[in-house]
């Protein structure tokens, strides 16, 4: 028996009638409710912002450490950074002033 691609049977009649009325459709849907479920999920979790649970007015990063660890380094307390909230105050004439220094204050008004 010799196919043929290109003549039309029950078999490919069958085929086509599958994937047009029951495979397409079930995709369809599956995706239709996957990306549903997904949209209800990010509407009900809140926007997240930097630095929401951060009640202190500094805040303290570690600086990463690299790889290679020479013997006097090995003793040494790692240093810290420190980042100021970004707060500013309006002084009497009008202008503003940022919090600075080790801790976080604001800086005099001019």
């Amino acid at each position: 028996m010799k196919i043929v691609f290109n003549k039309v049977t029950w078999y490919s009649k069958i085929a086509a009638v599958f994937v047009l009325f029951v495979f397409v459709p079930a995709v369809s849907f599956y995706l239709g409710s996957y990306y549903e479920q997904t949209k209800i999920l990010i509407q009900n979790t809140p926007p997240i912002t930097p630095f929401q649970n951060i009640k202190k007015k500094k805040l303290i990063l570690p600086i990463p450490k690299t790889n290679a660890v020479l013997p006097s380094q090995s003793k040494k307390k790692e240093p810290t950074r420190i980042a100021c909230s970004m707060e500013a105050k309006l002084c009497p004439d009008g202008s503003y002033v940022a919090r600075t220094g080790p801790n976080c204050d604001f800086t005099p008004c001019p």
